[in-house]
């Protein structure tokens, strides 16, 4: 196991927008006199009544149909504001993914382990509904036994390819230490949105021998990482010349492999 000491601090934030419609209604009335007199004023009030009633319904109809629309597309607009595109997702966040992890602020047990560093491959799978799995394994664990396994959903952020929100998952040795809202991963305005697709994960672990906060940072698989090191040297992988030499060829399931 390589290990490096360093000290990362890694702000996260995330923009949400929302909207809101109003609705609004209106009638008519409408009333015939009729009289037993003279036949020719009783068929003109007739048919000034009927041309009034016929106004008037028209004049109903011509009103509420432009607001019921009004109302649609106002509830439209705002889902719109919602969603994320589903095709932006997929092509940012889907796939294979190659990088490093670190934990510091160590507590008790852990201090022993304070700023040491794994290497580590990734897969993100994104569903059609927007849902998905992160799965990250370093050289100590392996895909089947994978060092944080998450549920995740994908929702708006600050850019078309939104953000990932953990639903539920694990992280190192406790189950389920990962809850619902405890990651939103926006890269678009993390502290490394300069470097090309660089996602960031920061998160809390803590069990009975004490605590660490964690951070992750994965490029997909193929990318370099020069950008990085113009950065922060210290945040490239150990085996990153490893990484150049089958970069270009599908993912191992194991570094060093």
């Amino acid at each position: 196991m390589k290990r490096r000491k360093l000290i990362i601090s890694l702000l996260t934030s995330a923009v949400v927008l929302a909207a809101a419609a109003g609705l609004s209604g209106c009638g008519g009335s409408n009333s015939a006199p009729t009289t037993a007199a003279e036949s020719t004023e009783a068929a003109t009030a007739a048919e000034s009544t009927e041309t009034a009633t016929e106004t008037e319904e028209s004049t109903e109809a011509e009103t509420t149909e432009p607001e019921t629309e009004s109302v649609d597309s106002s509830e439209e607009e705002t889902a719109n504001e919602d969603a994320v595109d589903p095709a932006a997702v997929r092509e940012y966040w889907n796939g294979n993914w190659f990088g490093g992890y670190l934990i510091d602020h160590c507590t008790d047990a852990f201090t022993e382990v304070e700023s040491y560093w794994w290497d580590c491959l990734a897969t993100i799978e994104v569903n059609d509904d927007n849902t998905g799995v992160f799965r990250m394994w370093d050289s100590e664990m392996s895909k089947e036994m994978p060092s944080c396994l998450c549920n995740v959903t994908f929702g708006k952020g600050s850019a078309d390819y939104g953000s990932m929100n953990s639903e539920k998952g694990t992280f190192w040795y406790v189950e389920n230490n990962i809850g619902k809202g405890d990651w939103k991963i926006d890269p678009a305005v993390s502290a490394y949105a300069s470097c090309e697709h660089l996602i960031c994960i920061e998160g809390t672990y803590q069990d009975d021998e004490g605590s660490f906060m964690y951070h992750v940072f994965l490029k997909p698989w193929g990318m370099t990482w020069d950008d990085v090191k113009a950065q922060n040297e210290n945040l490239m992988p150990f085996y990153y010349d490893w990484y150049l030499g089958k970069k270009d060829g599908e993912m191992p399931l194991a570094i060093g492999e």
